[in-house]
């Protein structure tokens, strides 16, 4: 079974393979790969309550924070599912990538980045800068 957040990010062209383009080059540079070993996929997850047109404060809030990538709406449910991108992690340097599944007065967002060998809590910190443009862009969100 196909899953649809997939379908969108392939869809989109998205993929996390530049988050250390940095680090990368210093490694390049040095003739060593060694922090190509200790990259890992880190996620972190929320669903949040809206009030009114749910998918315009969701791709406002995409907006207002990185930008919206691919957005698909399921005629047969009526959700959306929306995939945007930020930076995140220690000042904003990381990419991150958000995927949420907006339905008539929620969203369920899952905040997906890549991670060093120092941990900057990328993923969790891309989702709380979502969750603050959602605040300012519906004037109030219940997580």
């Amino acid at each position: 079974m196909a899953n649809p957040l997939i379908d969108l990010l392939v869809k989109a062209g998205l993929t996390l393979d530049g988050a250390g383009a940095f680090a990368g080059a210093l490694a390049a540079g040095s003739g060593v790969d060694f922090g190509q070993n200790f990259n890992k996929l880190t996620q972190a997850e929320g669903v949040f309550a809206l009030q009114g047109d749910a998918p315009a404060i969701v791709r406002a809030a995409l907006e207002l924070i990185g930008e919206v990538v691919a957005e698909q709406a399921d005629s047969g449910t009526g959700d959306y599912a929306m995939a945007g991108q930020t930076r995140a992690g220690w000042l904003n340097a990381n990419p991150a990538i958000l995927i949420g599944v907006v339905g008539k007065d929620q969203v369920q967002v899952i905040a997906l980045a890549k991670e060093g060998l120092i941990n900057q809590k990328t993923a969790p910190g891309a989702l709380q800068r979502f969750a603050s443009a959602l605040a300012m862009e519906s004037g109030g969100v219940k997580a």
